[in-house]
């Protein structure tokens, strides 16, 4: 990033954090730091997929912040855009104060559950039945990067082709949700961790297949993290330990 570029996100009111192509942080401002309650030793240099942020709206245009920095329920407006000359992508970030806290994320009781649950409320849900029946519980975290994209197919594009594929590979009892960044998480109730592997080779056969009638010159590639339910848990820990999962097959990457 250019001096003359960073002074100009610095004066913007707005959270702001600049990544490179391969999804790691060159740069935040220090209103992302504000807003969020996060350290800069933890945001610098790191993949943008280790950020405690999941989307809990169907757009992917509000996100939540899922750690102990700030109030457990903060959410933010969120949105990113490729910088001008196209070699790093921008994330910007508004907390979202009049729907503050208006949301609630407590367990589900059976009666609920005929409206369809968001994903958050839907894994709480599940974690609870979890502790009660020790049935098991996965989640899937994936994250599509892009290499080369000769014939410029839109980022919208792109993640609604790999968002219909995992709909098509999913169980109806298996909620997803999707970033505008190329993130997806999937809740995976009564799913063993024996068949993970299995799973995600289906759904990388799927998303290949889609993206292949898209473009046969879209180069990009896939990393999956899961994590599974163990005694004590709950969905926090879940989606922590899944995104560190996704973390570490991000940076193991030949």
């Amino acid at each position: 990033m250019t001096i003359q570029s960073s002074e100009l996100l610095k004066l913007s009111p707005l959270g702001i954090l600049v990544c490179d192509l391969d999804g790691r942080i060159d740069w935040c401002n220090d209103i992302f730091l504000n807003i969020t309650g996060l350290d800069k030793n933890d945001v610098i240099a790191v993949f943008f997929a280790a950020l405690p942020f999941e989307t809990t709206d169907n757009q992917g245009f509000e996100v939540q912040l899922f750690n102990n920095s700030v109030d457990g329920r903060t959410k933010f407006h969120y949105w990113c855009a490729l910088s001008s000359n196209k070699s790093q992508m921008i994330h910007y970030y508004a907390i979202d104060r009049d729907r503050q806290n208006s949301e609630s994320t407590d367990t589900l009781n059976h009666s609920q559950l005929s409206r369809r649950p968001n994903w958050v409320e839907y894994l709480n849900y599940e974690v609870s039945r979890s502790r009660r029946y020790d049935n098991p519980l996965c989640i899937l975290k994936l994250q599509i990067l892009t290499q080369t994209n000769p014939d410029e197919l839109s980022d919208q594009t792109i993640n609604q082709t790999v968002k219909d594929a995992l709909v098509d590979g999913l169980r109806w009892a298996d909620m997803m949700s999707a970033t505008r960044s190329g993130g997806f998480l999937m809740v995976l109730p009564e799913t063993p961790v024996s068949s993970i592997e299995s799973l995600t080779g289906k759904l990388s056969s799927s998303i290949n297949s889609q993206l292949k009638q898209l473009s046969e010159n879209f180069n990009y590639r896939l990393f999956f993290g899961h994590s599974y339910w163990q005694k004590h848990d709950d969905a926090q820990l879940l989606l922590a330990r899944a995104r560190n999962d996704l973390v570490v097959n991000l940076e193991n990457a030949p």
